[in-house]
């Protein structure tokens, strides 16, 4: 799906909130959007985008979370979402496996 059809099925907030985001950061949306499963380049986990981050600099970093299969059938080893921060957006590659689960819900 491209960016495109995606940004048709958000709702007005989700669509307002791009909106109003600065260039740059609309640019790291378009090639890393949310709601997708995604592997960082050099591991074998699933993971979900969080949040994006700005910085003074005008750089864009991505905070993300461990999907479901990344621990087998527990969110981690001790029970907890694991989220990490400071992800380059060319450090994420889009995964179009399909097992991606997130609380149960398949990205």
């Amino acid at each position: 799906m491209s960016f495109e059809e995606l940004y048709k099925t958000w709702d007005q907030e989700s669509k307002d909130w791009f909106d109003t985001r600065p260039p740059h950061v609309q640019e790291v949306i378009r090639k890393i959007p949310p709601d997708f499963c995604y592997r960082l380049k050099d591991t074998r986990g699933h993971y979900s985008l969080h949040s994006y981050s700005e910085h003074k600099d005008k750089t864009v970093t991505l905070k993300i979370v461990h999907l479901d299969d990344s621990w087998g059938n527990d969110p981690s080893p001790d029970g907890k979402r694991i989220m990490v921060f400071g992800i380059a957006p060319e450090d994420l590659i889009p995964c179009k496996c399909g097992k991606g689960e997130l609380n149960g819900r398949r990205i």
